[in-house]
C-alpha cells in the first residue's frame, strides 16, 4: 500500500511520506480442498477412460472372434461346395459325367470328365495320350 495524504493524518509521525510504500495485504486460503477436488475429477476422467477402453477392446475382440469364426465357416463351406463328394454317375465308354438331375436318356445331360471337375474345383487340365491309347487308338509305341 502506498501512503496518500489521508494516510498521514494518522501515520505521520512514523516518518512516512505521499508515496511511501508503507504495507501490504495478503489473502490466503488453504489450498487442500482445491487440490482433493481436483485430484477426484482427475480420477473420474482417468477411469472413465480406462473404462472405456476395456469396453471397447471386450467389443472389438468379441466381433473379431465372431468376424473370424464366420469367415472360417464360410471357407470351410466353399471347401466343401468344391470337393467332390459321393457317387458320380460316369459313362462307361467315354467317362463323361451325367449332370446332377440330368436325364439319363439326354445327351445334354452328359459332360466330359474334365469340364465336371473343373466346374466344382480349382483343377486345370491339360491333355495328352497315354501310352495305351496311343497304341490302341493310332497303333503307335512310345520308345522307352
Amino acid at each position: 500500500m502506498k501512503t496518500e495524504t489521508t494516510c498521514l493524518t494518522c501515520h505521520a509521525e512514523q516518518g512516512y511520506k505521499v508515496g511511501d510504500v508503507r504495507g501490504g495485504l495478503t489473502v490466503s486460503f488453504p489450498y487442500l480442498p482445491f487440490q482433493k477436488a481436483t485430484n477426484a475429477a482427475r480420477l473420474r476422467i482417468y477411469s472413465f477412460h480406462v473404462l472405456f477402453f476395456i469396453i471397447a477392446t471386450a467389443i472389438v475382440f468379441t466381433l473379431g472372434k465372431k468376424l473370424i469364426k464366420r469367415i472360417e465357416e464360410l471357407q470351410k463351406a466353399l471347401r466343401h461346395i468344391k470337393t467332390l463328394e459321393g457317387l458320380l454317375p460316369i459313362c462307361a465308354h467315354c467317362k463323361s459325367i451325367r449332370k446332377e438331375g440330368g436325364d439319363p436318356k439326354d445327351q445334354e445331360a452328359w459332360v466330359p470328365v474334365e469340364v465336371f471337375i473343373q466346374n466344382r474345383t480349382d483343377a486345370e487340365f491339360s491333355h495328352g495320350i497315354c501310352p495305351a491309347c496311343m497304341k490302341q487308338h493310332f497303333q503307335v509305341e512310345f520308345e522307352k
